[in-house]
């Protein structure tokens, strides 16, 4: 019988390997395909982000909201081409997508889908080398590999002002229909999202790099997610959802661009100098410390052990009156004391109850993480 310490060691063992080479673990993800003359004009309509600055063979993140502003699901807008756009969202929200899209498609010339693909991602410094991209950590290139071409987007692509606001990624057609998203923001270790149909085709790709075991594959998702601060639907992001809350605006909402659905509450709010009740926030497990307030277990969404920084961090809603670099104890303010919580993740196969975390000292910090060396 392995032991929590057995598991995290297994954990970091798997980090460490990612960050000098590059492997592949198996994640879901929803996705939402549009296709016709209006889809450029419609989703900028619809989405947070100025789509209309999207090149071809970039993709962004945006919010996708209800009329009333509250969140309806964090997507990725990916241009496959002028006409063609490649939404994907957590699993479980693309049929929700596709129905509020749906509902406010009238007299628009294009087509919503919502197409089998798969999902694998690669995540470390080779990742360009496995794809045969080149960049800054190519080398050779292994036999057999298809050799895939970027969208052409030298005519098309945001300028320099306009891909720092948008966070821009770049999107790749590899061979056998093989897409493969960058990711926009600086996360924990580099890598692409390929998406595709045909398992036999992925196989082809990046089917002799060692894929891990799925309890630790989905701790390691877990951990990279937190680490580089991405909201997760259902976790910290539902229905209910002021967007000023999630503190990702900077990110995934265009102040610049023209009216969209739901646009009145985010710049009311942004108006009044973003000072929402409670933000989300990243918090790091920290020892030693001295805490300067309490932060009650139900304001935690999400928790996992990291073997990036060797113990646990979270994300979570923090009142308006806790810092950014506070040290806060978390507890169960009603009772004082640890008391049974719901699960919050599965931590390399264990249940995480948020009992668990009760009297850690936590450190706050931002959304947005600092660059990984």
């Amino acid at each position: 019988m392995t032991t929590k310490n057995d598991d995290h060691k297994r954990l970091l063992e798997v980090y460490n390997n990612l960050r000098e080479g590059c492997g592949k673990i198996t994640i879901k993800r929803d996705v939402i395909s549009i296709i016709g003359p209006d889809a450029a004009k419609f989703l900028q309509g619809q989405m947070t982000q100025d789509i209309s600055v999207l090149g071809e063979g970039m993709s962004v993140y945006s919010f996708l909201l209800r009329p009333d502003g509250r969140v309806v699901a964090l997507v990725r807008v990916s241009r496959l081409l002028d006409d063609h756009f490649f939404i994907d969202t957590d699993y479980g929200w693309g049929a929700v997508v596709a129905e509020r899209l749906e509902r406010f498609k009238i007299r628009t010339k294009a087509t919503i889908e919502l197409p089998e693909y798969h999902c694998v991602s690669l995540r470390g410094p080779l990742s360009n080398d496995v794809l045969g991209l080149g960049g800054a950590n190519s080398g050779s290139i292994s036999p057999g590999r298809s050799n895939p071409h970027s969208i052409d987007s030298s005519s098309s692509s945001p300028d320099a002002d306009d891909a720092g606001k948008l966070n821009a990624g770049e999107l790749y057609v590899i061979g056998d229909g093989v897409i493969a998203v960058s990711l926009p923001w600086n996360w924990p270790l580099a890598g692409y999202d390929l998406f595709f149909e045909d398992s036999s085709a992925i196989d082809r790709l990046v089917g002799d790099l060692p894929e891990y075991p799925r309890d630790v594959a989905e701790a390691l998702v877990e951990a990279l997610r937190i680490e580089a601060g991405l909201p997760a639907m259902g976790r910290e992001i539902d229905s209910n959802t002021i967007p000023a809350y999630t503190a990702i605006l900077d990110r995934v909402v265009s102040f610049g661009k023209g009216c969209y659905v739901g646009q009145e509450l985010v710049e009311r709010i942004d108006s009044r100098g973003s000072h929402a009740p409670k933000r989300l926030c990243r918090l790091v497990e920290r020892d030693g410390a001295t805490p300067l307030s309490t932060l009650d277990l139900g304001a935690i969404t999400s928790a996992v052990w990291s073997p990036r920084y060797g113990v646990y961090v979270c994300m979570g809603y923090v009142p308006r009156k806790i810092n950014i670099g506070d040290i806060i104890v978390l507890q169960d303010t009603l009772s004082g004391s640890p008391a049974p919580g719901s699960p919050i993740v599965d931590d390399l196969g264990c249940q995480l109850d948020s009992s668990e975390l009760a009297g850690r000292l936590f450190e706050v910090m931002s959304m947005i993480p600092e660059v990984m060396q």
